[in-house]
């Protein structure tokens, strides 16, 4: 989580809508009701999935630990993108 928030900072978007969250609560507004997004322990989620900074390094590796699962062992792309956004949310992960 640390390479995360550290990748964050690098990443213009991640910086950005937290930016913009961290000044709503800072001025005491309350978040919309369709907003969603939210940050918790200095990390973004987007639908209640961990938003993930495009970061190569990082990217690579949770590629790679999503690939080297078991569970992931002879299953297709289109399978593997399908447990990566489960939990996990990155622009451009599809295309």
């Amino acid at each position: 989580m640390d390479r995360i928030r550290t990748a964050g900072k690098e990443d213009d978007t991640w910086t950005a809508r937290k930016g913009e969250l961290r000044q709503l609560k800072q001025r005491g507004e309350t978040l919309p009701k369709n907003c969603q997004w939210e940050v918790e322990d200095g990390l973004l989620y987007y639908q209640n999935t961990l938003f993930i900074p495009w970061n190569q390094e990082v990217l690579t590796e949770i590629g790679k630990g999503y690939h080297d699962s078991k569970v992931a062992r002879q299953v297709r792309q289109k399978k593997s993108i399908e447990r990566v956004t489960r939990n996990l949310h990155w622009e451009k992960l599809a295309e």
